[in-house]
Order: C-alpha cells, then structure tokens, then sequence
C-alpha cells in the first residue's frame, strides 16, 4: 500500500514537473502499478491501468477506496454502461414477463381461455346476426320498391317513393359498414384467445420443465 505521506511527496514532484494539470480536473485521483511496477495515476482511469487493481486517493493524498482488477477490466466496464440494444432488450423482456404474470393470473386453465373467449364472441356474433337480417331485411324491401318504380318509367317518381329507397339505400350501407367492423373485431378476438392460449401453453410447458 502506498503510504499518503509517500503520495504527497509523488503529487509534489509532478508540480515540479509541469504535471498538476493532470488532477486539477477532479477531486480524486485514480493510481494503479503498469505492468513494469511503475505508479501511474490520473484525475481519470489511464490507460495503462485497464484491467489492473485501483487505489483512489482524494486531494489529500488519503486512500478513500480499492478497486480489484477483476472489477476494473473491459467486460465489468461493458457491462456497467449497456448499449442503447441491451436496454432495449431488457426492457422487451421486463414487459413481457408483465404480461406472462398478468396471463396466468388471469386464466386457471386451457378449458377457462375457451370459456372467455366464448363469452367475447357471443356479443359480436349477435350484433353480426343481427346486421346480417337488417341487410337481408333492407333489400327485401329496397327490391319491392324498384318494382313499384318501374311502374314509373315513362313519368316522375313519387317524391315518397324516392325518399323510401334512398332509406332503404342509407340502413344498407350503415349495416354493411357495422357488418364489416364486427366482423374484423371477431377476428381481433380469436387471434387474441389463440396468442393466449398458445403462449399459456408454452408456459406452463417451460414450468414443467423447470
């Protein structure tokens, strides 16, 4: 160990040197042997000392900490500060093990994911059944209203006729719009339950494993 009296005497000797630049930077100096025995030191880590055991010392030339050489090599180093991928990734991992806590919590088995996805689609079939009858209903009365028209080919449709088909025309398309939605919503819902159920499976299969 290097003594601070011994630490002092080196500082003073670097000042005679044009050297007190070097510290003037930091409150703490960073001193390591180089590989032929020789102190090295810096306000930061030079570069012969990678890889090698650290001794800090503060401006008074007083030991405040040690850093072995296996804390102080590059892969510690790499390790410490990681890339913005690394974060990336560790993160990806941290909202996945959310979600894998939040579907176990959720379903108690297999047969209970079939269960709720049941429950989910029974309110969008409806609402399918439902618009798939008002368009069969729509254009049921939309072709009994051409018919009436054509009664009128050589004369002025009746304003009312008219008004009837353009109805007619309006519940057809906003049930076709609403048919649309359900129906992308319905397989919105199975490829939900099939993740699900897929990924539940997996897991329980890496619990047995374990």
């Amino acid at each position: 160990m290097i003594r601070p009296t011994d630490f002092r005497l080196f500082l003073s000797s670097l000042v005679l040197l044009g050297c007190a630049s070097a510290f003037a930077a930091n409150n703490e100096n960073i001193c390591c042997n180089d590989e032929t025995g020789q102190l090295a030191c810096g306000d930061v880590l030079p570069p012969q000392c990678n890889g090698r055991a650290l001794k800090i010392y503060n401006r008074q030339g007083l030991l405040i900490r040690e850093v072995s050489a296996r804390m102080n090599t590059p892969e510690k180093e790499v390790a410490a500060e990681p890339t913005q991928k690394e974060l990336q990734d560790i993160n990806l991992r941290r909202i996945q093990d959310r979600k894998d806590r939040a579907l176990l919590e959720t379903y108690a088995d297999v047969a209970d994911i079939d269960r709720m996805q049941a429950r989910s689609e029974e309110g969008v079939n409806l609402a399918i059944k439902n618009a798939s009858d008002l368009i069969a209903a729509a254009r049921k009365r939309r072709s009994a209203l051409d018919s009436e028209a054509e009664f009128y080919a050589k004369s002025k449709i009746p304003a009312d006729l008219v008004r009837q088909i353009r109805n007619e025309e309006s519940t057809i398309k906003a049930q076709n719009s609403l048919l649309a939605a359900k129906q992308k919503e319905l397989e919105l819902i199975r490829a939900k339950y099939a993740e699900d159920r897929r990924r539940y499976l997996q897991l329980m299969q890496e619990k047995r494993g374990q």
